[in-house]
């Protein structure tokens, strides 16, 4: 999806059609968007997150990459206990803007939203098993395979909006 074009004053003064960058949501951005994550999310805090991730220097992808890792975190079966996984990627990232869930959630969150969603439809789609088998998959697989599939598409829903999964 492109943005229509924005015209911008040239020292002539004529405007000149500049295009802005694609941008889509979810799984078809390159990589995480800690706006559209805030968005997806209804996340009050996303301008507290921000300029604090800001102070440390890291790049805005970063800081999503963490959400993302403690959204993963929630959800998986070291997370069964919480309740509001929004809340809790908030709050550990407050506590400590540049860390994530750490380990194989840290890894997952790495991967582009393309590439998660991928594995998330596969998943949903009872295709997994059938593509080669890859770290990345075993990783998935033991946090995520046994979820329950309501559970599962609030995840997707968390991770990537409002975009249908297959069933």
């Amino acid at each position: 999806m492109t943005l229509p074009p924005t015209p911008v004053n040239t020292a002539e003064g004529n405007p000149i059609q500049k295009l802005q960058p694609a941008r889509g949501v979810g799984g078809d951005l390159p990589c995480w968007d800690f706006d559209s994550l805030a968005r997806n999310n209804h996340l009050a805090r996303a301008g507290e997150l921000r300029r604090k991730h800001a102070e440390t220097g890291a790049t805005s992808v970063q800081l999503a990459q963490q959400f993302v890792s403690w959204l993963l975190y929630a959800f998986s079966p070291a997370g069964t206990r919480i309740t509001d996984p929004v809340s809790l990627a908030a709050r550990r990232l407050m506590e400590n803007i540049s860390a994530g869930a750490g380990g194989d959630f840290d890894l997952l969150a790495q991967l582009s939203p393309f590439e998660l969603k991928a594995l998330f439809d596969q998943d949903l789609a009872g295709e997994l098993w059938q593509a080669d088998e890859s770290t990345v998959k075993e990783i998935y697989t033991l946090n995520f395979h046994n979820l329950e599939a309501p559970r599962k598409r609030e995840l997707y829903r968390h991770l990537f909006g409002n975009q249908r999964s297959t069933p």
